[in-house]
């Protein structure tokens, strides 16, 4: 009997938490925003100890639905999840959220293609690979479909699944110490406590990601507190009772404070920002992108001068990736391009790159060239054309006219008077 023993035979594998995975590129722990494209666009999804920040319009419901496709992947996969929101009930939030569309139970039936037919003319295209415009679908693969679930947006999650004891809501709106910002912070300390230190877990038992949603963080209905400026007691709340320099320097302590309780915790916070907060002065927006790990903007064409463009006119807003993660790296990843566009569906999500169409107008591009002769035009044409004609042999042999009579005055007996010179050879 042999007295040797394998290495690894005394330890087993750790797992990594669920729905998690790690980056090809820094070996960063990744997790998935309940969309693909994004994932794609990031690196393969989301770092884990990461801060993610999106700017959102007024009036736009297209920043809470990434927000929704966030908190419904976290809720799939059983990871803790936690929303707070000073705008809306949170709770109503999450019931709005899309229900996850089992792709892995598909019929075979509805699963074979279709026999393309042969192509006869352009036949040379039909071995060339097939190109989407829809981000990330080119690389979707098994393993991709269980890491990033697809959603219905016209089905909302059941209640059973928000019944889980991993959820939890905070209503900012009632506040217990006057200070929004601080009640707020309190709470994500009180549910990341559990995650500020990662246990060792036991074998083939591995720990849960955090999910920490914020939903309009800095708008008007955060409250900052008493303050001198307030006429009463602090129990009423005045729009115009703080300026926009002091909601700016709140958002930035919260968000400091919270970039570093992501890092010591595994979790994951996405947080919306009004872009009310943010287009006082750029210097503002960029002290607040800085505390985020990785940003974007959505700009909607809804008021604006591209909401009749007819090549815009099947979007609804651009996607502008504005700050790119750079965890654990020197260099941060580059998106494939920039020119990105969004568009909501009744069903899904959809970001797509922009391609201009190869023609806006239907009109010829010189039309003095293919426009129509009339008869009448033709015939005054061609009567033109040989009148001008008559005046030019007219011109020519009045000038060969001018010509010899000028002659003939030089040379009076030139033209008239045979030379007497020459012999005549007809003379005898």
């Amino acid at each position: 009997m042999s007295s040797f023993r394998r290495a690894g035979a005394a330890r087993q594998a750790r797992k990594p938490p669920p729905a998690t995975k790690p980056s090809l590129a820094n070996g960063q722990l990744l997790t998935s925003t309940g969309m693909d494209a994004i994932d794609h666009l990031l690196g393969g999804g989301v770092a884990v100890g990461s801060v993610f920040l999106i700017e959102a319009q007024a009036k736009s419901p297209y920043a809470d639905v990434v927000l929704k496709y966030f908190l419904s992947q976290g809720i799939c996969h059983n990871h803790h999840v936690t929303l707070m929101s000073a705008d809306t009930d949170p709770s109503k939030f999450l019931k709005s959220c899309p229900r996850s569309v089992d792709t892995l139970n598909i019929p075979e039936s509805a699963s074979v293609e279709k026999p393309e037919k042969d192509m006869k003319i352009a036949w040379r295209y039909k071995n060339l690979p097939k190109v989407s415009s829809v981000v990330g679908t080119a690389s979707r693969t098994t393993f991709s479909t269980k890491f990033c679930h697809t959603f219905n947006l016209s089905q909302q999650v059941e209640e059973k699944d928000l019944s889980n004891d991993t959820i939890h809501t905070a209503d900012l709106r009632i506040s217990k110490s006057g200070n929004t910002f601080a009640d707020a912070m309190q709470l994500i300390l009180e549910a990341v406590e559990p995650f500020r230190m990662v246990p060792q877990p036991g074998p083939l038992v591995s720990a849960a990601v955090h999910r920490i949603g914020v939903h309009r963080l800095g708008s008007s209905a955060w409250d900052l507190g008493a303050t001198d400026k307030d006429d009463d007691g602090g129990g009423g709340y005045n729009d115009d009772q703080y300026s926009v320099e002091e909601r700016v320097q709140a958002a930035c302590a919260f968000l400091h404070q919270l970039r570093g309780i992501a890092r010591r915790s595994c979790a994951v916070v996405f947080v919306t920002v009004p872009s009310s907060l943010l287009s006082s002065s750029p210097h503002h927006r960029h002290r607040i992108h800085l505390l985020a790990d990785a940003v974007v903007r959505m700009e909607g064409f809804a008021g604006t001068s591209n909401e009749h463009h007819p090549a815009l006119k099947e979007y609804h807003g651009f996607f502008k990736v504005l700050r790119m993660p750079q965890l654990n790296s020197l260099v941060a990843a580059t998106p494939d391009t920039a020119d990105l566009v969004f568009k909501l569906k009744k069903k899904q999500f959809v970001i797509e790159k922009f391609h201009l169409p190869p023609e806006l107008s239907d009109m010829p591009s010189r039309p003095q060239e293919d426009a129509p002769v009339t008869p009448s035009s033709s015939s005054s044409s061609s009567s033109s054309s040989s009148s001008s004609s008559q005046d030019r042999r007219r011109r020519v042999k009045e000038r060969g006219a001018a010509s010899q009579q000028q002659q003939q005055k030089r040379h009076p007996g030139s033209m008239c008077q045979p030379n007497p010179t020459k012999n005549n050879p007809y003379d005898f």
